[in-house]
């Protein structure tokens, strides 16, 4: 099969690479946390609001601060969650994050635990996530015999098939049988010479 007029070269053939894989569980843990962490510390500071006009600030300090350290907690598990989604080239800074964010958030009781063991499991997962795609067997969606192929470099290289721009090599031809007299050429099964009518010798 001859290679398509008109075709480009393989290495002007747009190929793009294939996408990362994505730390789904780690994603889902992250914003589950997250969401805790951010409703408990916005409830210790209604609490401390409603303290503060009750007892004239006194014990409203202590839930506004552990309501502040939720919500900045919760503020960026919530925010670096949706990061390893989003961005899984960058999964270990993202991941570390996460967990340090959930580490701090037991200084305000962690969403009662809850938050902290989901966020502390969500960016251990993200760090360990590996984003690399499946290795590609074969060569890549667009490659026609005759093209010029070399694998990418994030699968093993495979031989692409033979293709010979000539077609299968033909038969030789019959050797020409020349008269011992004359030296005419003639056909390979004739018993005569076709030029000087001569007997030719029997093939052997």
């Amino acid at each position: 099969m001859p290679m398509t007029a008109g075709a480009p070269p393989f290495s002007q053939v747009p190929y793009a690479d294939p996408p990362l894989t994505k730390p789904t569980a780690a994603f889902v843990l992250s914003l589950i946390a997250g969401i805790i962490l951010l409703l408990w510390g916005a409830l210790l500071l209604v609490i401390g609001i409603s303290f503060s006009s009750v007892t004239f600030g006194i014990f409203s300090y202590s839930f506004d601060l552990l309501g502040a350290v939720e919500l900045i907690t919760g503020f960026l598990v919530l925010c670096f969650g949706i990061g390893l989604y989003a961005a899984p080239r960058h999964h270990v800074a993202f991941g570390v994050i996460v967990l340090i964010a959930s580490i701090a958030s037991l200084f305000g009781t962690g969403a009662l635990f809850l938050g902290f063991i989901l966020g502390l499991i969500g960016g251990i997962l993200g760090i360990i996530h590996n984003p690399q795609p499946p290795i590609m067997m074969g060569p890549p969606q667009g490659y026609y015999p005759g093209m010029a192929y070399s694998q990418p470099s994030y699968g093993p290289p495979s031989s692409p098939p033979a293709y010979s721009p000539y077609g299968s090599p033909a038969a030789p031809p019959p050797p020409t049988r020349y008269c011992p007299g004359c030296g005419a050429p003639n056909a390979p099964g004739a018993a005569f010479c076709a030029s000087c009518g001569r007997a030719l010798p029997a093939t052997p």
